[in-house]
């Protein structure tokens, strides 16, 4: 029963303080503002009757009824922990497949809410660490890869033609995100990843052939843009932080900064040298 469940995530949720900074205790019978609580876990089964627990996400659903283009219920992942002995397996990537299968209805675990009526129109995260970002970051890179319904938007992130770098249309961003269930940022990111994973491969075959200065030249235009086009999202997102800068020189660094700690994030995430 659910209060069964509550009272089990009581004992368990202790184990939040240890690894998550900012957590807090979660009452998953409450349904405060009109939201609702659960709790998706992962066990590891010894045997008939024997399981450890793996670790946990607690999900918070909310109706957002002005939400644009689609009103409905927004899922938010609030907590998510692996235990020690199982990290590094996998098992958070899983965690967060799963998450998106209950906003798709695709999955084995009852998914159904009552926060409202409508649909799970997207996932999203509160206030993520550093590595969850990368997780989540590389969970929906592989999702946007995937998908068979985002034909037109895969095909501009993988054109690294020397006029392809350009930010995307917010109506492909927008039909993007509502297939995937993410947010607008989420798609940035991923077609950002697409095109530098196919910016690399190309590098690769015009390093590959006799080294000319054209090919250098190239390859040259190409890095530039790109990182003229990461920049220009980078500045809308961390324009107050930018803002507190004494100069233009210190926000330019900045700038760059923030560039090379995402650029190096996606080279980490899709195994580029």
């Amino acid at each position: 029963s659910d209060q069964t469940v509550a009272e089990y995530h009581n004992m368990v949720q202790g184990l939040a303080m240890f690894f998550i900074e900012t957590a807090d205790n979660v009452d998953l019978s409450s349904n405060e503002g009109g939201g609702l609580w659960k709790c998706l876990y992962v066990y590891r089964r010894h045997g008939a009757n024997q399981y450890s627990l793996v670790g946990y996400t607690t999900l918070f659903h909310f109706n957002s009824p002005l939400r644009k283009p689609k009103p409905g219920i927004v899922m938010r992942v609030c907590q998510a922990i692996v235990l020690p002995p199982y990290q590094r397996g996998g098992h958070g990537s899983m965690m967060l497949h799963e998450v998106y299968k209950i906003a798709e209805g695709r999955s084995g675990v009852d998914g159904s809410t009552e926060a409202g009526d409508g649909d799970i129109v997207e996932v999203n995260v509160e206030d993520p660490c550093p590595g969850f970002v990368a997780l989540r970051n590389k969970v929906d890179f592989k999702r946007f890869q995937n998908s068979s319904d985002l034909g037109r938007l895969q095909r501009i992130s993988t054109d690294v033609d020397s006029n392809a770098f350009w930010s995307l249309p917010v109506d492909l961003v927008a039909a993007g995100a509502a297939e995937l269930r993410v947010t607008p940022q989420q798609i940035h990111i991923a077609s950002e990843m697409a095109k530098l994973n196919a910016m690399e491969a190309e590098i690769k075959v015009l390093r590959s052939s006799k080294v000319t200065t054209s090919n250098e030249e190239k390859i040259e235009v190409m890095e530039k843009k790109y990182r003229l086009m990461v920049k220009k999202r980078l500045l809308k997102i961390h324009r107050e932080e930018l803002g507190a800068c004494r100069s233009k020189d210190e926000q330019k660094a900045k700038l760059g900064e923030i560039f090379d700690d995402a650029l190096l994030q996606y080279r980490s995430l899709l195994k580029l040298s």
